[in-house]
């Protein structure tokens, strides 16, 4: 059987060309879940809404080690009685930071950039919570914690402007 040059070279280039990831100067180094509380309860319910509040409850900066740590809440429980099942959690995600960056910087960042990072750790842990109770599945959403760029440039509240009509 004869093979193609691509496959044997690899993939043909699409033109693009390729990127270097640079480290940021702020990494996370562990996340560790401080508490974990899931309950199921023996009753029916047929009710599919669930409510879920996730809250950033702490944040601590060690300039001498410069290391710092967010601990991220979530809560999720169905809308109405009786409820089904609630979960709890806390986590604390571990990060360290470059000396050239000031600890009011680092905690711009994590007040701002913390729930990006640690939520996929918190849907796993959501998922596999939902699972283990013998409860519908809950995947968490993907959500936007920025608004697009576009808005953010421009100032306003998401109407398109005239020129882009």
């Amino acid at each position: 059987m004869a093979q193609n040059k691509s496959d044997i070279d690899g993939p043909i280039s699409s033109g693009v060309p390729p990127f270097s990831l640079q480290p940021f100067a702020i990494q996370l180094l562990n996340v560790v879940p401080i508490e974990i509380v899931a309950r199921r309860f023996p009753v029916e319910s047929s009710d599919t809404t669930i409510n879920i509040n996730l809250n950033v409850v702490g944040i601590s900066i060690d300039s001498d080690s410069l290391q710092a740590q967010v601990i991220l809440e979530i809560k999720l429980e169905p809308a109405q009685e009786p409820r089904l099942f609630e979960i709890f959690s806390r986590i604390v995600g571990l990060f360290s930071y470059s000396p050239e960056y000031e600890p009011n910087a680092v905690q711009e960042f994590l007040q701002q950039g913390s729930l990006s990072v640690l939520l996929p750790f918190v849907r796993e842990l959501v998922l596999n919570l939902s699972t283990r109770l013998q409860i519908p599945p809950i995947m968490l959403s993907l959500v936007q914690l920025a608004p697009p760029p576009e808005i953010a440039k421009k100032g306003d509240t998401g109407k398109p402007s005239p020129e882009s009509i």
